[in-house]
């Protein structure tokens, strides 16, 4: 009877084991679009690493960046940038002007209200220059919705002075990994890149990508495709103290993502190495704590897993600052999920 039972447990185990092996493998089996009657939506979730490769000096600006725009609306973007720019300017000179008053003679009530007054006109002359040149845009089908928008708005504020975060952001180039793994997916493919230069994962992180108008923006995209590479700035000391909520956090990001209409197949990611303690993340954090419960969120959820870690290894030369790939670096974290989309090694001209 004992031996029995012995057997008996033993096939159960075994049929345990290979099922869930079985669910791992379909989770991560590569797409066909031909399936779809669409250009397969992909969105891209991310934090600075998805945003853009290259780092601006402190408290610089970067690119303007709208979650998931196309072509039309990042160049109409771009181009109203460009032609506001002596307003934008002007702004920057007028709210110099104004706390210079109010540092070197805050009592000069007429001083300060003037230099308030001049603010308010520049503001509104670069406001009503932007609306302006966002007019054509708004009027055709490429407008940008209200969470563009408001992303837009968030963008283009006047930068305060450089704060504890340093006022360090990423700009989205042509060189970020989602948008070197747009050119090899080619034209069966939409891709739009909802990454934000410093989102966390959980909600309460220093910058919680759930309160972003990007996250906002990739609902409403209703994608059929999910990558989401979070987890890197979580494991700052500020926002790891939290980490008991890491994995129903991002779970429940996952739930958000699986109940949309498109009901879209969800990969989740293994972040990259930290090569460096810079922006204080930790890579003790990333390979010891982290990357486990993404493994662990992986297999209760039955989501696929991507292993970005594993991939940029041994790759350290590629990531001048210690945290965040260079051109050639996003590269190889672009064939990584290429090939993990697909099933196809990357298209030779590009490797």
């Amino acid at each position: 009877m004992r031996l029995k039972s012995f057997v008996r447990r033993f096939i159960a185990l075994v049929l345990w084991v290979s099922f869930g092996s079985a669910a791992v493998a379909a989770q991560n089996a590569p797409l066909n679009p031909a399936a779809y009657d669409h250009p397969v939506r992909l969105a891209m979730i991310g934090d600075s690493i998805t945003f853009g490769s290259g780092t601006t000096a402190p408290g610089g600006r970067g690119g303007v960046q709208i979650p998931g725009a196309t072509p039309a609306q990042q160049a109409a973007v771009a181009e109203m940038t460009t032609s506001t720019s002596e307003l934008a300017a002007a702004v920057t000179q007028a709210r110099t002007a104004l706390q210079r008053v109010a540092v070197s003679d805050s009592a000069d009530r007429p001083a300060l209200q003037h230099a308030t007054d001049l603010l308010a006109e520049a503001e509104l002359k670069l406001a009503l220059a932007r609306a302006a040149a966002l007019a054509p845009l708004q009027a055709s089908p490429d407008r940008l919705g209200a969470a563009q928008l408001a992303a837009l708005v968030q963008q283009n504020s006047p930068a305060p002075a450089p704060g504890p975060r340093g006022g360090f952001t990423l700009p989205n180039t042509p060189n970020s990994y989602p948008s070197q793994l747009a050119v090899m997916l080619g034209s069966k493919w939409e891709l739009r890149n909802f990454g934000i230069s410093g989102a966390t994962l959980l909600k309460k992180g220093d910058m919680p990508y759930w309160n972003q108008p990007a996250f906002q923006a990739a609902l409403d995209f209703n994608p059929d495709v999910v990558v989401i590479m979070l987890g890197t700035n979580d494991s700052k000391p500020q926002n790891w103290k939290f980490s008991p909520e890491f994995v129903p956090d991002y779970k429940e990001m996952i739930a958000r993502f699986a109940a949309l209409p498109a009901h879209p197949k969800i990969w989740i990611t293994r972040p990259m190495p930290a090569f460096s303690s810079a922006f204080a993340i930790s890579e003790a954090v990333i390979s010891g704590e982290a990357i486990p419960m993404i493994e662990q969120i992986a297999r209760d959820t039955q989501v696929g897993l991507i292993d970005q870690y594993v991939a940029m290894k041994p790759h350290a030369d590629l990531v001048p600052d210690g945290i965040h790939p260079n051109a050639e670096g996003a590269h190889f974290l672009a064939v990584t999920v290429y090939t993990t989309l697909t099933g196809q090694a990357a298209p030779s001209a590009l490797r």
